[in-house]
């Protein structure tokens, strides 16, 4: 039986969209490999060049993304809510963080870090794996949007 941690985790990640291509039993061991996290209204989750191989699912409320400007300035670049997912590249190939994300309200987040996604891929190799292709398709997505945005703004 999971613990009432892993559960609460479980119910959290199972009322996400992010989670719809897993069944209760697979979001439950997941759970099992992630922490929770609360982040009040203005606090930073992370800056630009932060070196943290760390995945955040979020649960609740909302994340902006920021990125510093040539004027040291930081630029919103988007807003996330429920069901979206920040760091899969981090978590991917270690890199320092291509921007920044601050609360834009409460916020409930799923942290999956390098250390536990590799306890996982020990443990449960075919989990492993397909949450690898999620994130996969996730920056396939992101690249293409990427790409239709500068295909646009080139006209």
């Amino acid at each position: 039986m999971a613990s009432p941690d892993v559960e609460l985790r479980a119910e959290l990640l199972e009322k996400t969209q992010w989670a719809n291509e897993f069944g209760f039993g697979e979001i439950e061991r997941l759970a099992a490999y992630m922490q929770s996290r609360h982040l009040e209204r203005g606090r930073l989750l992370f800056r630009e060049g932060d070196r943290d191989a760390t995945l955040f699912v979020i649960a609740s409320g909302k994340v902006g993304i920021i990125k510093a400007g040539a004027n040291h300035h930081d630029h919103p670049i988007a807003t996330l809510g429920p069901g979206h997912t920040i760091g899969e590249m981090a978590l991917v190939d270690g890199q320092p963080r291509s921007a920044g994300a601050v609360a834009v309200e409460d916020v409930v987040l799923l942290v999956v870090t390098r250390a536990d996604l590799d306890r996982l891929t020990d443990e449960h190799p075919r989990l492993a794996v397909k949450l690898l292709l999620k994130v996969g398709r996730l920056l396939s997505q992101r690249l293409r949007q990427t790409t239709s945005n500068l295909a646009d703004r080139l006209g």
